[in-house]
């Protein structure tokens, strides 16, 4: 089955991003409607013009296709399950050769679907941008990139060059890509990694080069520089209501519960919680805590799936409680027919400062009503 092939907006590059063999690029992206015909969402890989791989996220049949090239399909995952109305983390790996290639995709930390072989559709050798492009539904956020780097000293011989393979003492080794330094230091960027850790200040080795790996926080995972190699593991985390709040105010459409009204994933239509009183508005205590592993915190997100059967009611934002006190963001129109929204608090609004996983486990969130 063909599937639609949305032109792709290429991101441009700060002027000192180096031509690139290995990569790995995360994004924040969401759709409303799945099931439906041409709604696809694709994030290529360019050299200059040239368009070298893509991952195709096709919301018709809940798949992805890994392409080399514009054309030639690589390989498709199994039927999957993508977070329908919220938005999600989408992780792409990427390397470029025709004979150790790989192009493989993430959703919310779990791998979906992979290639390896030859991704290397004609002359280019190396690739320097990104692009994205979406056919209707699709919204992107949150756009990254990471390469593989390490930091060397104290080093004697000749200067590394591209091409290298570098060995650690412990038995990690790597494939030079380019080098920014000398015999002494410098740092190496990095392909085709084996996943043995490199420890700060082993010995490591090329063909030319006897010098040590410089790791010295534990911000070097595996021994490679911050915010290097794969993106860390972010993730969404969908929470919902699981009680009631401060402030309940909304009138339920059955029963006397309305936070249980509202805590479907997906959202359902049966039942609700309503208003025709401008500024009314509840808040809800929210389902179990982070995740453990869960360090920091980039945004939090108020959803909401509604609809106005009135002429009061035009509007509505959303609310989160924080350090005991409400803040709301900003209005949005709500239509005569069922419609999501979100609203993004990027720092906390109490303390104008990142939110911090404990500030987050605390907070309520809801839902207000407005003319």
């Amino acid at each position: 089955m063909a599937t639609a092939n949305p032109t792709p907006h290429r991101l441009q590059q700060n002027a000192n991003v180096r031509d690139l063999v290995e990569a790995w690029d995360r994004v924040l992206i969401s759709t409303s409607v799945f099931g439906s015909a041409n709604r696809v969402f694709k994030l290529s890989f360019y050299a200059g013009a040239t368009e070298v791989a893509s991952a195709r996220f096709i919301a018709q049949t809940n798949t992805i296709e890994l392409y080399s090239g514009t054309a030639t399909l690589l390989a498709t995952s199994p039927a999957l399950s993508f977070p329908s109305n919220r938005y999600f983390v989408a992780a792409a790996h990427y390397r470029i050769s025709d004979t150790v290639g790989l192009l493989e995709v993430y959703v919310d930390d779990v791998l979906m679907v992979t290639y390896s072989g030859d991704t290397k559709p004609g002359a280019d050798t190396t690739f320097d941008s990104v692009g994205y492009g979406s056919a209707i539904g699709w919204y992107l956020d949150e756009y990254c990139r990471n390469s593989i780097t390490m930091e060397y000293d104290g080093g004697s011989g000749t200067a590394p060059v591209a091409g290298q393979t570098v060995t650690g003492a412990g038995g990690g080794t790597a494939v030079i890509t380019s080098v920014e330094g000398d015999a002494t230091s410098g740092i190496l960027v990095l392909q085709q990694w084996n996943s043995t850790n490199f420890v700060n200040n082993e010995v490591l080795t090329s063909p030319t080069l006897n010098a040590f790996v410089n790791a010295p926080t534990v911000a070097y995972a595996s021994g490679f520089q911050p915010n290097s190699k794969r993106p860390g593991t972010g993730y969404v985390v969908a929470r919902v209501p699981t009680g009631a709040g401060t402030t309940t105010a909304l009138t339920p459409s059955t029963g006397v519960t309305n936070w249980s009204l509202v805590d479907e994933i997906p959202p359902n239509t049966t039942d609700y919680v309503f208003s025709g009183t401008p500024d009314t508005y509840d808040t809800y205590a929210k389902s179990t805590a982070l995740p453990a592993s869960a360090i920091s915190v980039i945004a939090v997100g108020g959803y909401h799936y509604a609809l106005r059967d009135g002429i009061v009611v035009n509007n509505a934002r959303h609310v989160v409680r924080t350090g005991g006190v409400d803040y709301f963001g900003v209005n949005t129109a709500v239509s005569t027919s069922y419609s999501a929204g979100l609203y993004t608090w990027n720092v906390n609004p109490g303390t104008l400062t990142e939110w911090t996983v404990a500030e987050l486990n605390a907070a309520e969130v809801g839902f207000q009503v407005r003319t």
